[in-house]
């Protein structure tokens, strides 16, 4: 893994060229940025008013907070947290998670998209898959969400385009306007008590259902007009097929289910968190199998060192055999209490108290047991040989 860390500007102006796999920023409070990958190549030039960086595999950039973000491409997933200057997106191939963030302006996501609280404004031109939004404080524009919507807590005006379901929890407000298309269902879920003018189409007059207090469920027409109070916010809704609008949390929580984030608990600003569960697996597999690899280096050590050991054994028993044989033709006898041997030119005289095979084999035991060097067994056996 690749690792720099530079000093910059609060409000440095960072630019991401390449990311080839996936991508995590952290905001946090220092001023300066640090930069970490696993691949084999990590470039970053400029200065602390204004950094370009391009990798060749995963990143992950800690950044300040205030930093503006301009991120061309990346090839797998990207995770931002914690951040609130405007980010500028590109291309992500595959899924965006997004929390606590500023202002956002994305091009293209080609999985699903994932966001949990914003302060500034959300623009997207095409999210691939599913798109999730909550806790939103400015406007909200998406040309084109691929497949399903969800959307809860906005505060500014709101305009999307979904392919297939759409599913908006909404809290209007005075002179906000909300325009939902979708391509096939829409429930909507409203206060009991509003102001706001409904438009609704459907694609038949009993394709649109309204369950709100004191307003008639049904009416046979494709497109309904409500004025509810005052009507100053808008809301107009179009469908492929059924329109819901309710007031009744019990058919909003069973209908919403298809939203993956919704019980994702929020991201705390400010903090520093773990690794997204994409690349985090990926980084805990590496580190398993870097631990893998430590772990059969060091049973491959243990192993050479014992079979040094018993090749050290082997010799210590082969220089034992050896000297047997030489004290033997040279006809010695071995006194124990220290006294020189004697040689003789005749035959040998029988061995006064030879060295037993249980003291051998305490000597090589120890040896083993490396609680005594070779050097130290070969001197012990010499000492009880009366060498």
């Amino acid at each position: 893994m690749k690792q720099k860390t530079i000093p910059v500007n609060a409000k440095v102006k960072v630019l991401l060229s390449a990311v080839p796999g996936d991508l995590q920023i952290v905001g946090w409070e220092r001023s300066e940025l640090m930069i970490k990958t696993d691949g084999g190549r990590l470039d970053q030039t400029g200065n602390g008013e204004s950094v370009e960086i391009a990798c060749d595999a995963d990143l992950i950039l800690y950044s300040p907070r205030e930093a503006s973000l301009t991120i061309n491409s990346t090839g797998g997933d990207a995770d931002l947290r914690a951040l609130s200057g405007l980010t500028k997106i590109t291309n992500v191939g595959g899924d965006l998670s997004l929390r606590n963030v500023g202002p956002m302006d994305v091009a293209n996501v080609g999985g699903d998209l994932s966001l949990r609280g914003s302060t500034g404004d959300f623009f997207a031109k095409n999210i691939g898959a599913d798109a999730s939004l909550r806790d939103v404080q400015g406007s909200i524009s998406i040309d084109r969400v691929g497949a399903d919507l969800y959307l809860r807590g906005a505060r500014g005006d709101v305009a999307i385009n979904a392919g297939a379901d759409a599913v908006l929890y909404l809290q209007p407000k005075a002179a906000v306007k909300y325009v939902i298309n979708a391509g096939s269902d829409v429930l909507l879920r409203l206060p009991a008590q509003l102001d706001a003018e409904l438009i609704l189409q459907g694609s038949s007059p009993e394709s649109i259902r309204v369950d709100l207090p004191n307003v008639e469920a049904f009416q046979e027409e494709n497109i309904r007009t409500l004025v509810i109070g005052s009507g100053l916010a808008k809301i107009s809704v179009i469908a492929g097929h059924e329109v819901v609008v309710t007031s009744r949390a019990d058919e909003w929580e069973s209908m919403a289910e298809f939203d993956g984030y919704a019980r994702e608990e929020s991201f705390s600003p400010g903090e520093i968190p773990g690794l997204p569960s994409n690349l985090h697996d990926r980084i805990t597999r590496k580190v398993h199998e870097a631990t893998l690899r430590a772990s059969e280096k060091s049973i491959r050590a243990q192993e050479r060192a014992q079979a040094r050991a018993d090749s050290a054994i082997r010799r210590a028993e082969g220089k034992m055999r050896a000297h047997d044989r030489r004290m033997k033709a040279g006809g010695v006898i071995i006194r124990r209490e220290g006294s020189s041997p004697d040689r003789s030119i005749g035959a040998m005289p029988p061995m006064d108290q030879p060295v037993s095979d249980e003291e051998r084999l305490a000597i090589l035991r120890m040896l083993q047991e490396k609680k005594i060097s070779l050097n130290d067994a070969e001197i012990l056996l010499s000492a009880l040989e009366g060498k």
